[in-house]
């Protein structure tokens, strides 16, 4: 159990920093993470990004503006106005007139032109793009049971490896958590499995999945993307309380501290609003953007741990 400033106790017995290489769970160059937990275990918990796309490797990071005409290729690394995508399956999926997101839908982009090797876009909300940053192509969404036979290899890894925790994202059903841990049960691998609610989906059988997974990941990133911030305020205290409820953890992720991305500090109001959620009894946070793609990763984790103190 942690301490939250000056004496006052807080429930988040440990923070996720990401790192956006290392493992890798999926046949793409990039995945979302490996996430170390710093509890008094030292357990680790693995990502299994099955369904979002990473940017590749940029020159430097470049302003996009509102009407700027990009072109997508599947390089893994690139320089602007040109973005590489080493994911072949992304222009597969790609059709004209979808909407992309990225980085958790702060740069959208619409599709005008679809070609074999390339694809043109033009962007309707601008932002500063990063390396690595997430891609969400709206309204396509791929199960875990799609990806399921590609993957048991990485399981077999995982196994070996000790992995304590299996991160699934982009769940819609239970019977997602059921396939997971029946695959695992096959190699006589039998981890916690962590539940992302990432998509609305997953909402409209939370309680089933909240009830079926071990622990519980709000990601107010991608979930942001495709509901109203009314919608994420509401969903995101409906989702404590009904974990909180089954005496299970959760962990929010998603803008938590966002300005530790390009800065060595928080805001006052991110430490007031990592205040209430304490209050509402969060287990945890994940760090994502601060850390996988921020300016100083090391820096933003200090940054948070400076707000907790753990036993020595």
């Amino acid at each position: 159990m942690g301490q939250f400033g000056s004496g006052y106790k807080c429930a988040v017995p440990y923070l996720y920093p990401v790192v956006q290489f290392v493992f890798f769970l999926k046949s793409a160059q990039y995945c979302d993470g490996v996430f170390q937990l710093t509890n008094k275990t030292g357990n680790h918990c693995r990502n299994k990004q099955y369904h979002d796309h990473k940017v590749g490797k940029l020159a430097k990071d470049h302003a996009l503006n509102d009407g700027d005409i990009v072109h997508f290729i599947n390089v893994k690394k690139s320089a602007y106005p040109e973005i590489g995508v080493p994911h072949q399956v992304f222009f597969k999926q790609v059709e004209a007139h979808d909407i992309i997101f990225l980085q958790d839908a702060q740069i959208q982009l619409i599709i005008r032109e679809k070609k074999h090797d390339s694809i043109e876009s033009e962007v309707i909300q601008g932002g500063i793009l990063r390396s690595h940053a997430g891609i969400i192509i709206n309204k396509k969404f791929d199960t875990f049971r799609e990806y399921l036979p590609e993957q048991r290899d990485y399981l077999e890894i995982a196994r070996k490896l000790k992995i304590d925790k299996l991160a699934l994202s982009f769940i819609s059903h239970k019977n997602d958590i059921d396939q997971l841990r029946q695959s695992c049960a096959q190699i006589s691998y039998s981890p916690n499995i962590i539940a992302k609610i990432e998509h609305p989906h997953a909402l409209k059988n939370l309680e089933s999945i909240c009830m079926e997974a071990d622990e519980i990941w709000y990601c107010r990133g991608d979930l942001g993307s495709f509901i109203t911030p009314r919608e994420l305020m509401e969903w995101q205290n409906i989702t404590i309380q009904t974990v909180k409820n089954l005496n299970k953890a959760i962990l929010i992720a998603g803008q938590v501290f966002q300005y530790l991305t390009d800065h060595p500090s928080p805001t006052r109001s991110e430490v007031i609003h990592f205040c209430h959620m304490i209050q509402q009894g969060i287990d945890g946070i994940v760090l994502s953007d601060e850390t996988a793609i921020g300016k100083n990763s090391i820096q933003a984790a200090k940054a948070v741990y400076s707000l907790l103190e753990y036993p020595k």
